[in-house]
């Protein structure tokens, strides 16, 4: 089981800017990065650990969300602008924020 501040040093080392925020409900911890308008989200639960992976753009209706896979496998800022611009680019200008 990854750690925190495991977590925390990956996310840092991929490139993204992280702090630290408490979720609401379920007793439930997260681990958020952001870079620029990009937040990439790390839900943990204190007794089993990491969980899942949640990345969004801020003022985006897209939201992707995968299964915890290791702290080997997070995405880097960058894989995360072209996964969401991609999203965003099929919608009408008027939808985009």
């Amino acid at each position: 089981m990854e750690s925190k501040r495991e977590i925390r040093r990956a996310l840092e080392y991929a490139g993204w800017e992280v702090r630290w925020a408490a979720s609401t409900g379920e007793d439930l911890e997260t681990v958020v990065g952001g870079y620029g308008p990009y937040r990439l989200v790390v839900r943990f639960d204190p007794d089993r650990g990491p969980t899942s992976v949640l990345t969004h753009r801020v003022g985006s209706q897209g939201v992707f969300t995968e299964r915890w896979r290791g702290v080997e496998q997070l995405p880097a800022p960058e894989e995360i602008v072209r996964r969401l611009s991609k999203r965003d680019a099929g919608r009408p200008p008027n939808q985009q924020a």
